[in-house]
């Protein structure tokens, strides 16, 4: 009576080891659940400051979500506002996050866009508009077509001169402008020079490609944070690329796991199997 309940034991003791292990998430997979921001899904190469560990993404990606459920992150000095992200073709739509605010503050710290070619390239062929802060009237005169926008100085409201960078070189408002930014946008210019400013343009990150990892259902993150080789982080383990490997590697550990079991129930059901 006994050895058939010492056999009953040991069979439940197999379900249940079975079952915890096929349940098991692992860290790396939980931490690197994907967040939303707003309209944005953030995942690999992003990740969220204070929400995602660093490993879930590249040092260069991360973000914050901001009190209006923006998406910002760091570019060129400025923060940047990221519009909509495209995964697929790994682009992303960006925007000076100071071109939000419907009371652009003059004050604001705009600089120059410098391209980090580290970190991304232009999708299109891209021109500039430049913005000319607190010109005198030698300059307003200089200019043939000019465009206005509003902004906010101090506890007043001023305007800054908009201009197509191909109207005039820069440096024909030395002497004349407190401070010339070139902004970039990409497409065709338009009359309403606000419009375009404010659609922002696109740009493609350099990273490794994740499809292969998230079309297997895994996440992409570096379990090394030292390393710079991307690996895939899957419900049951941290493998090199996609998680199709993990199915195989549970069949074989299940079925290790249910022979070396099966052995010891044999051993023990002998003796009835003699008698």
């Amino acid at each position: 009576m006994s050895s058939i309940y010492n056999l009953l034991s040991l069979l439940i003791s197999i379900l249940f080891f079975l079952i915890h292990h096929s349940l098991a998430i692992d860290d790396y997979f939980r931490e690197c659940e994907p967040r939303v921001c707003g309209t944005n899904t953030i995942t690999y190469p992003f990740y969220i400051r204070g929400e995602h560990k660093s490993f879930c993404g590249l040092r260069d990606f991360e973000v914050t979500c901001n009190s209006l459920n923006h998406t910002i992150i760091n570019v060129s000095g400025d923060e940047y506002a990221i519009l909509k992200i495209l995964y697929q073709n790994q682009s992303m739509n960006v925007i000076n996050n100071a071109f939000l605010n419907l009371s652009y503050n003059c004050d604001a710290p705009i600089h120059n866009f410098t391209l980090d070619d580290k970190r991304f390239e232009f999708s299109c062929n891209k021109s500039e508009i430049y913005m000319l802060h607190n010109c005198n009237m030698e300059a307003r005169k200089s200019i043939r077509k000019y465009n206005e926008f509003s902004c906010v100085y101090g506890n007043k409201f001023k305007s800054e001169l908009l201009i197509y960078a191909q109207q005039m070189n820069w440096r024909t408002f030395s002497g004349k402008c407190e401070k010339v930014v070139a902004v970039p946008y990409e497409g065709r210019a338009f009359d309403d020079i606000v419009d375009v400013l404010k659609s922002g343009f696109q740009l493609k990150w350099k990273a490794a490609n994740c499809s292969e990892c998230s079309n297997s259902g895994g996440r992409c993150g570096y379990r090394n944070e030292t390393s710079s080789e991307m690996q895939c982080f899957c419900p049951r383990g941290v493998y090199a690329r996609t998680c199709a490997s993990e199915t195989l590697n549970m069949f074989l550990l299940l079925s290790m796991s249910f022979f070396s079991h099966y052995h010891i129930v044999l051993v023990y059901m002998l003796p009835f199997l003699v008698l």
